[in-house]
C-alpha cells in the first residue's frame, strides 16, 4: 500500500513527518493521514517521491524499476527482428513486440545473450522465459 511505502521510505530516510510536510508544502496532519491511508493527490505523489527520492511508481505500485527506456526497447525491438529474420520465423508484429519486452526485461536482469534470451522463448524454455510472456506467445 502507498501508506506503507511513504512510511518505510519516510523511516529510511530518518525524517520525521515534519520535516516531510515542510518538503511537501502540507501540514504534518497531512503526512499522518497519508500514512494511515487516505488519499493523495497526484501532485503531492509526486512532490512526496521527490522528497524522499524514490519514484512515484514505487511510491503508487510498489514499482522497483518504473521507467522504461525507450532507447533501449527500440534497439531490443531492433534485435529481435535481426534474430528472428536470421532464423526465418514468420511472427507478427504483436510478437516481435512481445519478444522485444521480453528481451528487454531479461537484459534489465542481466542477462546479455540477446539471442540465447529469444531462441530459448520461441522454444518453450521456461527456465529462462517467465511462463507469463511464454504464455502469451504460445496464445498468439
Amino acid at each position: 500500500m502507498i501508506a506503507e511505502r511513504i512510511e518505510l521510505a519516510r523511516e529510511k530516510k530518518s525524517m520525521t513527518k515534519a520535516e516531510l510536510a515542510r518538503q511537501v508544502e502540507v501540514s504534518r496532519a497531512s503526512v499522518s493521514m497519508w500514512e494511515d491511508g487516505k488519499n493523495i493527490s497526484v501532485a503531492n505523489i509526486h512532490k512526496i517521491a521527490q522528497a524522499l527520492e524514490v519514484t512515484p511508481e514505487w511510491l503508487q505500485y510498489g514499482v522497483k524499476e518504473p521507467m522504461i527506456k525507450a532507447d533501449e526497447l527500440a534497439e531490443c525491438l531492433m534485435v529481435t527482428r535481426q534474430i528472428v529474420e536470421r532464423f526465418e520465423w514468420d511472427l507478427s508484429d504483436s510478437q516481435h513486440a512481445k519478444l522485444a519486452v521480453h528481451l528487454y526485461q531479461e537484459r534489465a536482469k542481466g542477462s546479455p545473450d540477446a539471442e540465447e534470451i529469444i531462441v530459448n522463448m520461441m522454444q518453450g524454455n521456461t527456465t529462462t522465459a517467465p511462463a507469463e510472456v511464454e504464455a502469451r506467445m504460445r496464445a498468439v
